[in-house]
């Protein structure tokens, strides 16, 4: 039988998505399955590695940021942990600096996602 797509060459192969027979220049095989031109799965490129870095990082900067801020208030507030308070100054500073090392590494990956763009 002829391509299923051009008509002019013998189809060769099976696409295994949609079954249709395809020539030898409509077909690409990828671990093992042999996909038509129509059905190509799409590969994960290299800016969607770095947007999901983005994404967790940013995460990861709102969670401890405001985890930090609900301890603080939660701690602060109540009499039970009033010998504690005086410790709350130090741990307000390790969220400063924790904080500020999540947002230096998110304006990093930005930097670096503008500078892969195509």
């Amino acid at each position: 039988m002829d391509c299923q797509i051009c008509k002019k060459k013998l189809g060769e192969y099976q696409c295994s998505v949609c079954k249709k027979l395809v020539c030898e220049d409509h077909h690409k095989t990828i671990d093992g399955k042999v996909y038509c031109t129509e059905h190509l799965p799409k590969e994960p490129g290299r800016k969607q590695g770095i947007k999901k870095a983005i994404i967790t990082v940013f995460i990861l900067l709102v969670g401890v940021v405001s985890i930090s801020y609900i301890l603080e208030y939660y701690i602060g507030a109540s009499p039970m942990f009033s010998d504690v308070a005086p410790l709350m100054a130090g741990f307000t500073t390790i969220r400063t600096m924790v904080s500020m090392a999540l947002t230096a590494i998110l304006i990093l990956l930005l930097i670096a996602y503008f500078f892969t763009k195509k």
